[in-house]
C-alpha cells in the first residue's frame, strides 16, 4: 500500500476482509505490505484505510490452502485513493502543500493566512468548511482574531468542523489555535492567555527526538530520529493530558531573555501531538516543527506518516 502518488509506502495503513465468519484485519508493515491470514475460501473485497484515506481491491478470489497474491511485483504498490478534499491556509514560515503535493494529494485549496482574510472566507463560513475533509494551518498564519476582542465565530466553527469527523494539523506558530479551541489536550508553554508566549524555543539543527509512539516508531523502523528548528522562537508544548497521543518527545532549549542570550533545557518535552476532542470527532495534529522548511530525511518521513493519521 502506497500514498497516491505510487511511491511512498505506508505503514500502520488498516488491511481487512469481512467474512461469513467475522472480519479479519491486520496492518501494513514499515514496507507498505500486508499478510491476511485464515480467510476463508470465497470472493472478497479487500478493504484499506490509513487515517481517512482508503481503498479497495475488489473481487479477489481466494481459494482453499493457496495464497492469494495482490499487485503485479513486490516492487508496484496499490495507491490509496486522491478522493479528499483538503484546506491549507498559508502562513509565512511554512509549505504544507508542497508536502501533500509530493505525496499526490492534489485537490486543494489554498486560502491566504498571511492577511487573515481565511477568518472571514473559510472559518466563517461553516457550509464551506464542511466541504473539506482535512484543514492544514501553515506557521506564520495571522491569528489575531483569537485575541480578546476576537471572531468567536471562527473558533466555533473551527471546534464544530472536528467534532464533525473532520481533522485539522497545525505547525509551530499555529499553536495559538490549537490552545484557544482545545485548551484541556496540550499545555503550551507559559500561560494559556498569553498569546505567543509559548514561541520561545531555541533554534537548533539535527536534535535527537525520541518516538514514543508505538505505530509510529514501527512506521520508521526507528525510535532515535533528527528534528530541525532552524528558525528561532518557536513555540515549546510543555505537557499533554492523558487522552493525548504523544508521537515524539525530545530536548530543547528555552530562551531564557528576548534577545536570547542565555537558555534553558528542557528535557522530554512533546514534539508532535495528536488527539480527539471526543471519541467521534475528528484529529487534532499539532507538532513543533515544520512541515517543509526544516526537514531532515526523518523529519520528512514522519511529516508523510502523520498525514495518513488525519
Amino acid at each position: 500500500i502506497c500514498a497516491p502518488n505510487g511511491t511512498t509506502w505506508l505503514a500502520n495503513a488498516r488491511v481487512w476482509v469481512d467474512t461469513p465468519q467475522g472480519t479479519v484485519e491486520t496492518q501494513t508493515d514499515a514496507n507498505g505490505r500486508f499478510v491476511l491470514t485464515n480467510v476463508p475460501p470465497g470472493t472478497y473485497t479487500v478493504n484499506v484505510q490509513a487515517g481517512s484515506f482508503q481503498t479497495q481491491f475488489p473481487n479477489v478470489v481466494v481459494r482453499s490452502n493457496e495464497i492469494t497474491e495482490i499487485g503485479d511485483s513486490p516492487d508496484q504498490c496499490v495507491p490509496l485513493e486522491d478522493n479528499h478534499k483538503i484546506a491549507v491556509v498559508t502562513g509565512e514560515w511554512d509549505q504544507v502543500q508542497v508536502v501533500l503535493n509530493r505525496l499526490g494529494i492534489n485537490n486543494i485549496d489554498l486560502y491566504s493566512g498571511e492577511d487573515a482574510s481565511y477568518v472571514q472566507t473559510l472559518l466563517g463560513d461553516y457550509t464551506l468548511m464542511q466541504t473539506y475533509d482535512v484543514i492544514f494551518f501553515n506557521c506564520g498564519i495571522d491569528d489575531s482574531f483569537l485575541g480578546m476582542a476576537g471572531n468567536p465565530v471562527a473558533v466555533q466553527n473551527t471546534r464544530a468542523f472536528v467534532a464533525s469527523g473532520k481533522s485539522i494539523y497545525a505547525s509551530d506558530w499555529a499553536y495559538d489555535l490549537v490552545e484557544v479551541a482545545w485548551p484541556d489536550f496540550i499545555d503550551f508553554y507559559g500561560a494559556d492567555t498569553d498569546r505567543d508566549g509559548s514561541q520561545v524555543g531555541q533554534e537548533g539543527e539535527n536534535l535527537p527526538g525520541t518516538v514514543v509512539d508505538p505505530a509510529l516508531r514501527n512506521a520508521l523502523s526507528t525510535q532515535n530520529v533528527a528534528i530541525n528548528f532552524n528558525l528561532p522562537a518557536w513555540a515549546i508544548m510543555s505537557g499533554a493530558s492523558s487522552n493525548s497521543r504523544v508521537y515524539i518527545r525530545g530536548t530543547v532549549e528555552r530562551c531564557a531573555d528576548l534577545f536570547c542570550s542565555s537558555s534553558e533545557t528542557l528535557s522530554n518535552v512533546p514534539l508532535t501531538v495528536g488527539f480527539h476532542p471526543a471519541p467521534t470527532a475528528g484529529k487534532v495534529i499539532y507538532t513543533s516543527f515544520h512541515q517543509e522548511r526544516q526537514t531532515t530525511a526523518d523529519m520528512d518521513m514522519i511529516l508523510q506518516m502523520l498525514v495518513f493519521e488525519l
